[in-house]
């Protein structure tokens, strides 16, 4: 079954298939069978320093705050289905600080499910979470949250 080429709120989703590998970006929907991915690109140190300045998001003589920067140029969605094994790890904020959890796809889906914000138990909400995203075959295979400082 493909995936469909519109979100809910109406917003088409590119063509392009994500290759397989390692892919960084922003899982924007998520509806149990398709992930729905916003690929960028995120640096660290002087390579990220280099990129903002290419991007005019800092002056020639400027420094990061952080030691990272994200370049997302489109914000092109794209679809890619999930495998019957998807796997999800999310960092949780606790008072002992950042935790992982790890889910199914399954109830990935349900936490993120209509009509329900789990950003109140301390998740990131569903539209703008920072990812490494692994494909295979066409399908992802897991997701995993990255921190950003």
């Amino acid at each position: 079954m493909p995936c469909p080429d519109r979100l809910p709120d109406g917003s088409k989703v590119g063509k392009v298939a994500v290759k397989a590998g390692k892919v960084f970006g922003f899982v924007r929907y998520f509806d149990g069978k398709c992930l729905y991915v916003d690929p960028a690109e995120m640096y660290g140190n002087e390579a990220a320093v280099k990129a903002a300045r290419e991007d005019g998001e800092i002056g020639p003589n400027e420094d990061l705050p952080n030691p990272f920067y994200i370049r997302n140029r489109d914000r092109e969605v794209f679809a890619v289905p999930v495998s019957g094994t998807f796997k999800v790890t999310l960092l949780f904020s606790s008072d002992s600080g950042m935790v992982t959890r790890h889910f199914t796809g399954t109830t990935f889906a349900a936490l993120y499910g209509p009509g329900r914000d789990p950003s109140w138990d301390g998740y990131s909400p569903l539209n703008n979470i920072p990812t490494d995203l692994r494909v295979s075959e066409g399908r992802a295979a897991r997701v995993d949250e990255v921190y950003i400082p």
